[in-house]
């Protein structure tokens, strides 16, 4: 299978856009497809350790990493956010 495309972009253009972008939704009552929030989130360190819940509450993962980011995707795209 190919992969997906990629478009990189400098931050000194995107987070004005996205700035503007939520502006322009804000005036039209709308939520933006993507936020300064979620491009953070997507563009930041967004790793976790579970170590901590593992030892005190017993946690233990119940899916692996590409079926929660399957799961995350699906879920993503049913609710329009793809």
């Amino acid at each position: 299978s190919s992969a997906s495309p990629r478009l990189k972009l400098p931050k000194a253009l995107v987070w004005p856009a996205i700035y503007t972008l939520e502006a322009g939704f804000g005036v039209i009552g709308r939520k933006p497809p993507f936020t300064r929030r979620s491009m953070k989130f997507f563009t930041g360190n967004t790793a976790f350790k579970t170590d901590k819940a593992a030892n005190i509450l017993g946690y233990r993962a119940t899916v692996d990493l590409a079926e929660g980011i399957r799961r995350t995707y699906d879920w993503m795209k049913a609710k329009g956010s793809l």
